[in-house]
């Protein structure tokens, strides 16, 4: 019964910061992931999707249900195979408090059940 008075005098700001906070730390730990699968691979190649990087515990999921994070790897079409390596990638989320899309996400045409407002891409 506290608690759920101290949450509702937060307010829902700082949970969206929070979750926002939440979802750049899981980036973080993809992208961290997807460098130590390429380096790691006989192909040099980064993985067709995230299932497989078999992450401990599996990939993060967003803190929000129904959204998802966007990873595609790149160029189109690209198999992990020595030849025809995953030789790029473009990682995104939505964040709730955003001021604009970054483009990095939306022209690379990620799969975000949102519009990407943060995101990364290969080195």
């Amino acid at each position: 019964m506290i608690a759920a008075g101290v949450a509702a005098t937060i307010g829902p700001g700082p949970r969206r910061t929070a979750r926002d906070g939440q979802r750049k730390s899981d980036l973080e730990r993809i992208r961290s992931e997807l460098e130590i699968f390429r380096n790691t691979s006989t192909a040099m190649s980064y993985p067709v999707n995230l299932t497989a990087l078999g992450m401990t515990g599996g990939v993060p999921a967003d803190p929000m249900a129904g959204r998802i994070y966007g990873y595609v790897p790149r160029p189109a079409l690209c198999d992990g195979t020595s030849t025809n390596r995953c030789t790029t990638y473009v990682l995104c989320a939505a964040l709730e408090k955003v001021t604009g899309a970054v483009s990095v996400c939306t022209t690379a045409g990620a799969n975000c059940t949102e519009p990407c407002s943060y995101g990364t891409q290969s080195p």
